[in-house]
């Protein structure tokens, strides 16, 4: 009798339980992906912080819903409830943004940000909600320590997280590249670039080269370049007066030889700067080639 009486958890709390424990399992993916960089102090930092947060975070909210163990469920809320809160005033930043960019800001991204949230704060609340329902005693499903079908899910999960890793970690572009086409090439360029070089730095540090027309170069700059702040700024696109120098993607790898900078005389330019960031391009009018630099530090 005292199984029959046992509280269980609702089909909302289990569903957003689901949603929060896939989550984790992404995270550790992106978490593993990342440390395997050990050359981007950056990203393995990130994923070094990620690995414990995802495992205790998918560990616990499994514990607290599908075996009923009050402390899980009191640390799941508590974890949920802070990443909820911490993702609270980046989302109203993003909503600011993309409310005042003029449409420069793609919307989607601001409705991941308020999902990522809703998700965090309704799942710690549940949590607490499920808390209060259960014992003090650390299991009131009174089953045995591992099923047969709890192997089964820890299997796929671990199969789950290796393919996961190992797509990240096989999809991740090389830190530099020459004279490679739009296929391999960061994300973000015009898909009629050609002949398109680049480095990817640590801490923001972008810079890639390419052969388009103006139009195209135009267009592109007019879309949105950089980071939020830049395409806020509103900040126009002119014709060279006085020689734009720009730096290279060469100057950032001693595997890379060539000039470290690049002098245009004529074309167009784009330039926005704030503190320690900024962004900006050059187009050659003369080569039809453009030139892209951006750091956040």
């Amino acid at each position: 009798m005292a199984d029959l009486e046992s509280p269980r958890p609702s089909q909302t709390y289990a569903a957003v339980s689901m949603l929060v424990i896939l989550a984790s399992l992404f995270l550790f993916s992106v978490a593993l992906a990342a440390v395997s960089f050990i050359g981007d102090a950056f990203s393995f930092l990130g994923g070094v912080i990620l690995l414990p947060i995802s495992v205790v975070l998918g560990v616990q909210q499994y514990r607290a819903a599908f075996r009923g163990v009050r402390s899980a469920a009191k640390c799941a809320a508590i974890m949920l409830i802070g990443i909820g809160a911490i993702l609270t005033l980046p989302c109203l930043t993003i909503a600011w943004e993309t409310i005042t960019s003029e449409g420069k800001i793609p919307w989607f991204i601001l409705l991941i940000a308020m999902l990522l949230t809703i998700v965090a704060g309704v799942g710690g609340w549940l949590n607490l909600c499920w808390m209060r329902s259960l014992t003090d005693e650390p299991d009131t499903f009174s089953r045995p320590r591992f099923s047969m079908r709890e192997l089964f899910a820890a299997m796929t999960a671990v199969s789950v997280v290796a393919a996961l890793t190992t797509a990240l970690i096989r999809t991740s572009l090389p830190r530099h590249a020459e004279h490679v086409d739009i296929s391999v090439a960061p994300y973000g360029l015009p898909r009629s670039a050609t002949d398109i070089s680049y480095y990817l730095g640590t801490r923001g540090t972008i810079a890639y080269e390419f052969t388009t027309d103006e139009t195209t170069f135009r267009n592109w700059v007019e879309s949105g370049l950089g980071s939020f702040d830049s395409r806020a700024a509103n900040v126009p696109l002119l014709p060279i007066a006085n020689p734009e120098t720009i730096r290279r993607y060469t100057a950032f790898s001693p595997d890379l030889t060539g000039p470290d900078s690049i002098t245009v005389p004529r074309g167009l330019y784009y330039s926005w700067s704030f503190e320690d960031e900024g962004v900006h391009a050059v187009f050659d009018s003369s080569t039809n080639r453009a030139y892209y630099f951006s750091h956040s530090h």
